[in-house]
């Protein structure tokens, strides 16, 4: 039996991987076979998101919402989008609910970290990446944004340790 939200059936379309196989076009076309479906918006989301494209990706996020309002992936993609155009507030908004509806998701909480310690929220940024770490410990930018964090606050000692720790894991870590 398939899933059905609002009346409409919703198909299992797969999340996809951007690469240069899978273009916008390609994903735009999937839109238009399956315009009332969330995933082909969640995935030209995330291929906008990856091109710099952050507005066109909060279109397609909101779209991805509107078809499937529990969509916890599509709020965290949103989330992010928010993050890269400066719009804190509404980034943590939508990372909250992604928290809520995914509990654990890992990189939900990195992202809401990310968005607490560019407004200058050091001690939340912490507790999020702290939390993205025990979901899933080998998060190598959970670490570095931990760390990053630790020395605004003067830790450190515990900023050292998460660094090392996360160049442990990867060493391109700090060049993204």
């Amino acid at each position: 039996m398939q899933p059905e939200v609002n009346g409409l059936i919703v198909l299992p379309l797969p999340l996809v991987e951007v690469t240069p196989e899978r273009t916008l076009a390609d994903l735009s076309q999937e839109i238009e076979k399956y315009p009332c479906q969330p995933t082909p918006y969640l995935n030209r989301g995330n291929a906008r998101l990856d091109l710099g494209k952050y507005d066109l990706a909060v279109a397609d996020y909101d779209q991805a919402i509107k078809l499937l309002p529990e969509f916890a992936s599509a709020y965290n993609g949103r989330g992010l989008a928010y993050c890269f155009l400066g719009e804190y507030a509404k980034a943590i908004k939508d990372l909250d609910r992604a928290v809520a509806l995914l509990p654990g998701h890992a990189p939900a909480y990195h992202n809401r970290g990310y968005a607490h310690f560019q407004q200058g929220d050091f001690a939340r940024a912490i507790a999020d990446y702290t939390q993205a770490i025990a979901l899933k410990p080998d998060f190598a930018r959970a670490y570095y944004g931990r760390g990053i964090a630790y020395r605004q606050l003067g830790n450190e000692t515990q900023a050292a340790a998460d660094l090392k720790r996360a160049y442990e894991l990867d060493s391109d870590v700090g060049n993204r």
